[in-house]
C-alpha cells in the first residue's frame, strides 16, 4: 500500500496543465464525460518499454478508463483509433455518438508506451494523422474538449492544439497512471 500511495503522489506531481481556456478544469463531479481514445484503455501503455517486468510482477495499473470509474465520473467510452493511432468512419461515428451524451469530451491522445526508451527514435514526434481527424471530428459536436496527452517523450501539439479547450500532459505514470489523471482532472490535486 505504501507503494502504491508513493507511485500514486510521483504520477500526480508529473502531470502538466498546458492549456485551459475557459476554466473547463477542473471538473465538477456532476460532468457527464465522453471519453475517447485507445490509450484510455490500454494497459499496457501506461507503463511505456519495461511493461514485460511489470507484467511478470502482476502490477495491475490503472488506466485513464479505470481511475475516471474509480473516481465515480458518469461516462462513456468510444475508442475513437486503434493500436496503430489510426481511425475510421466507424470509429469517428462512434465516439461522437459517446459526445452527444456529454457535457465534455475526454480524450487520451499521444503515443504507445511502447515507443518510449533510449532506442526508440521517432523522426516526427506529432500527433499521428488519425488521432488529428478525430479531434477534427468532435471539435463539430460543439462539446468541450480536454485533450490528456500521452507519451514517453515530449510532443508537438501544434496540430492537436487549436482543437482543445484543455490539455493536460500526462506522460505515461505507471501502476497508478489513471488515478492520478483523475484526481488532477477533477480538482483534487492542481498540476
Amino acid at each position: 500500500p505504501a507503494h502504491k500511495t508513493a507511485s500514486r503522489e510521483a504520477a500526480q506531481k508529473s502531470i502538466v496543465l498546458l492549456k485551459n481556456n475557459g476554466a473547463v478544469l477542473p471538473l465538477l463531479q456532476s460532468t457527464k464525460l465522453a471519453v475517447v481514445g485507445h490509450l484510455a484503455a490500454s494497459v499496457d501503455d501506461v507503463f511505456d518499454f519495461w511493461v514485460g517486468n511489470a507484467r511478470n510482477k502482476n502490477y495491475n495499473p490503472v488506466t485513464v478508463l479505470e481511475g475516471l470509474k474509480n473516481a465515480g465520473a458518469d461516462m462513456q467510452f468510444a475508442k475513437g483509433y486503434d493500436e496503430k493511432n489510426e481511425t475510421s468512419a466507424a470509429l469517428i461515428d462512434e465516439a461522437k455518438a459517446a459526445a452527444n451524451g456529454a457535457d465534455v469530451i475526454v480524450i487520451n491522445i499521444g503515443i504507445s508506451g511502447k515507443l518510449a526508451g533510449e532506442d526508440r527514435a521517432i523522426a516526427m514526434p506529432e500527433i499521428s494523422e488519425g488521432q488529428i481527424e478525430l479531434l477534427k471530428a468532435l471539435k463539430q459536436t460543439g462539446k468541450k474538449i480536454i485533450a490528456l496527452v500521452s507519451a514517453g517523450r515530449p510532443l508537438v501539439l501544434t496540430k492537436a492544439e487549436p482543437y482543445c479547450d484543455a490539455i493536460v500532459y500526462t506522460w505515461i505514470l505507471g501502476t497508478e497512471h489513471g488515478n492520478a489523471v483523475a484526481d488532477v482532472l477533477f480538482g483534487a490535486v492542481n498540476p
